[in-house]
């Protein structure tokens, strides 16, 4: 069952939620505040977080309330210095965009990420070495797991050349990763990557009636909130479109979509969980090295590549973690 939450209302202590995050293990006893920034709402996408830090000892109602602050990207950063003026004890951040807010609006608060590349999106300095305020999840592991999605379309279409990617627009760094590592990935197997770049639901459709776009055979959704946020749109236009589509979560598969590859969506914020706990029992988050995904999953919907009129390889399917039939 999805829980939707919103805001627990309780009473604290003036002047404990804005103690340094070397003092949270005093605090037993006391309500705490995590702040949720994010692009987009989590719906529902946060309950294995919340569950793993209420194993730890920190429940819901009870001696934790979470203040959940989201919207579009140019916002991000008044978003976080709001979450700082609430004195948050720890602040978790969702995607790139929202962990650069945070980490611009406080060097004290502890903040737990989930984010692509933390290093070559500017995050941090080093995995093992995060700066000292910040640690998290490295949601990906870059470069390798792009051409692995798209070794897998490549199997389904082996003539394969043209992909298109949707980004959505956002800080340069971020779409430096883009624009620069996966086109390389791409090239080693013979393929030409297009972007399309925006930020509305009618950016991406206007993009893909682009005529040169229409010669594209597959399209590869990256892991953005802004696609996790539109999930039943872009299923249902990567099949309107007729393109052989991989996504980077099963969420996309179970809504329709044909395939995904890529890590375990409850098990990063499972290790998000862990690290907010860890936090809140006084561990400074320069000492938690980021994390990186320790589960990936191939998750293919075989009804959807029928009505695509799509052969899977069966080397493709004995691979599979799950499939939809």
């Amino acid at each position: 069952m999805m829980i939707h939450r919103r805001i627990f209302i309780v009473t604290v202590a003036a002047g404990t939620l804005g103690a340094p995050f070397p003092i949270l293990a005093q605090r037993s006893a006391t309500k705490y505040l995590v702040g949720f920034l994010a692009p987009v709402a989590p719906s529902g996408r946060d309950d294995s977080l919340w569950q793993t830090v209420g194993t730890l000892g920190y429940v819901l109602g009870q001696n934790l309330r979470v203040e959940y602050r989201h919207g579009p990207y140019e916002r991000l950063a008044d978003l976080a210095v709001d979450l700082v003026r609430l004195k948050s004890d720890v602040i978790v951040a969702v995607g790139p965009p929202a962990a650069l807010a945070a980490k611009g609006a406080t060097a004290t608060i502890p903040i737990v990420f989930l984010a692509s590349d933390p290093v070559a999106n500017g995050l941090v300095a080093s995995l093992s070495h995060p700066e000292r305020n910040l640690t998290g999840v490295a949601y990906d592991a870059g470069i390798e797991i792009w051409g692995k999605q798209l070794q897998m379309v490549k199997e389904i279409i082996p003539t394969l050349s043209l992909v298109i990617v949707p980004i959505p627009s956002g800080p340069a760094r971020r779409l430096t990763l883009f624009t620069e590592a996966l086109p390389t990935a791409a090239r080693a197997l013979g393929i030409r990557i297009e972007l399309i770049e925006g930020r509305e639901v009618e950016d991406f459709e206007r993009g893909l009636q682009n005529r040169s776009r229409q010669q594209a055979e597959a399209m590869m959704v990256p892991p953005a909130p802004f696609f996790f946020d539109h999930t039943r749109w872009v299923t249902e236009i990567a099949a309107s479109s007729r393109l052989v589509t991989v996504y980077a979560a099963r969420e996309f598969v179970v809504a329709g979509g044909l395939m995904a590859y890529g890590p375990n969506s409850d098990a990063l914020f499972r290790q998000m969980g862990s690290y907010v706990g860890k936090i809140l029992k006084g561990a400074k988050p320069g000492d938690l090295p980021i994390e990186q995904p320790t589960k990936f999953e191939l998750v293919i919907n075989l009804k959807t590549a029928k009505t695509l009129g799509l052969a899977i390889p069966q080397s493709l399917l004995l691979r599979a973690d799950q499939v939809i039939e």
